[in-house]
């Protein structure tokens, strides 16, 4: 009897030791701490103790998302960019592989995107952004902020492709169709950026959507009997339009086309007039070259030269 409660009390010890270990191992991070490690580290040994402090605090597995949340804090706050920015995003990435919802770590996101976006970090930008897609699939937000970083960054050939698969996806993105109508007239592709055009005016009749198209349709493709019909149908547009400064805007500009269509006709005619009047004189010219030839070829034979 004797020998079990003894057991039965190196048990209740053990069990007691053990729940002091793990309440012991679950605090062992105290959150802020790794920051203000760091502002006293900054002031001793600057950028390289901060680097390598964020190597010793994050090595191994020593993983906690609070260490890894203050780390890419003190990474974005201490390190220049864009080293700060790549160290950052590595960071916050892990915290999300671990929990993809926890509100610190969107926090950090947020902070994360405006330095990309400011500084243009592309490849730590294009990596981040497609990590935040991998984790929320759903939001179409990060493959908008992965597409609209491409185009900024001269990489056309990728945006069009992204944003073609996000207008796939998702057909009422207007930023998207925005965007893409732009690189794809940008391309010479004009039929592809009128499809985009067209697609924002039945969506949502979008009024600067109708001038873009008939921007488009006169300077670009030069189809005139296409320009007066998108007139047509964007001042249509115009008048069953609240008052606004974008109606006032897209009117000034509509206004212009029109002028402008009216001078391109001038000058089609006129070019067409000064071409016809050419070929008539051509044709007068060779009538009188050949009449020429001819008889000289009969006063030569008449002679016997011929």
């Amino acid at each position: 009897m004797r020998v079990f409660v003894v057991a039965g009390l190196m048990l209740t010890m053990a069990g007691s030791v053990l729940a002091m270990t793990g309440s012991a191992l679950a605090q062992d991070y105290e959150e802020g701490s790794l920051r203000r490690e760091a502002d006293r580290v900054v002031r001793d040994r600057g950028v390289d103790g901060i680097r390598a402090l964020l190597e010793s605090a994050t090595v191994g597995d020593r993983f906690e998302i609070g260490r890894s949340l203050d780390a890419a804090r003190v990474a974005l706050t201490h390190l220049p960019a864009p080293e700060g920015t790549a160290a950052a995003a590595r960071f916050c990435d892990d915290v999300l592989t671990a929990d993809r919802t926890h509100a610190d770590a969107w926090t950090v996101v947020h902070q994360l995107r405006r330095r990309i976006s400011d500084s243009l970090d592309t490849e730590t930008g294009i990596w981040f952004l497609a990590r935040l897609h991998e984790h929320h699939p759903e939001a179409t937000q990060y493959r908008l902020d992965l597409a609209l970083l491409l185009k900024d960054t001269g990489r056309s050939t990728q945006a069009v492709g992204a944003l073609r698969a996000i207008v796939a996806d998702t057909p009422d993105s207007s930023r998207a169709r925005w965007n893409l109508a732009v690189l794809e007239e940008l391309a010479g592709r004009f039929d592809a950026a009128i499809e985009q055009y067209d697609a924002l005016i039945k969506a949502n009749g979008d009024l600067s959507a109708h001038a873009y198209k008939v921007a488009v349709l006169r300077h670009s493709k030069k189809d005139l009997v296409a320009t007066d019909l998108a007139l047509a149908a964007a001042f249509a547009a115009l008048e069953s339009a609240d008052p606004s400064s974008t109606r006032n805007d897209v009117r000034a500009s509509l206004e212009y086309q029109r002028d402008m269509l009216v001078e391109d006709r001038a000058r089609r005619a006129k070019l067409l007039s000064l071409t016809e009047s050419i070929d008539r004189r051509l044709k007068w010219t060779l009538g009188i070259w050949v009449f020429a030839l001819l008889g000289t070829g009969v006063l030569l034979r008449r002679r016997g030269i011929l």
